[in-house]
């Protein structure tokens, strides 16, 4: 895994976006947070260092999570994507190519592991 590597982390629950920043943040990533598609896709726009997005799927925006992920995938294929969901059931084929998905409650050990082995 490269040093202090960025993650945006997408989530408009700002409990659970603040714990996973934090949870984050002590596993050594730098923690970029959006709490909406629009504001994430300004953000991505801004910043070219960012290796992953981890987006829950329901998000009060004009795009939800699995349409963050599919713009994210067209116009910066190296990111990383990972998206989220307590309320949905999300299928393979309802990602984009190389994408993973954590139902919450999620252990937040094993997102860790995922995201460092996405960054071998």
């Amino acid at each position: 895994m490269p040093n202090r590597s960025v993650v945006l982390l997408v989530e408009d629950e700002s409990f659970i976006r603040l714990s996973t920043a934090d949870e984050l943040q002590q596993a050594g990533f730098v923690v970029l947070e959006a709490d909406s598609a629009s504001e994430a896709i300004r953000i991505l726009e801004q910043r070219h260092d960012i290796c992953i997005v981890f987006t829950d799927v329901h998000l009060e925006d004009s795009m939800d999570g699995l349409e963050l992920l599919r713009f994210v995938a067209s116009r910066w294929p190296p990111i990383r994507l990972f998206a989220t969901s307590g309320a949905a059931a999300v299928t393979d084929s309802e990602l984009p190519s190389g994408a993973k998905f954590f139902p919450k409650p999620y252990d937040r050990a094993s997102l860790v592991s995922a995201f460092q082995n996405a960054l071998r």
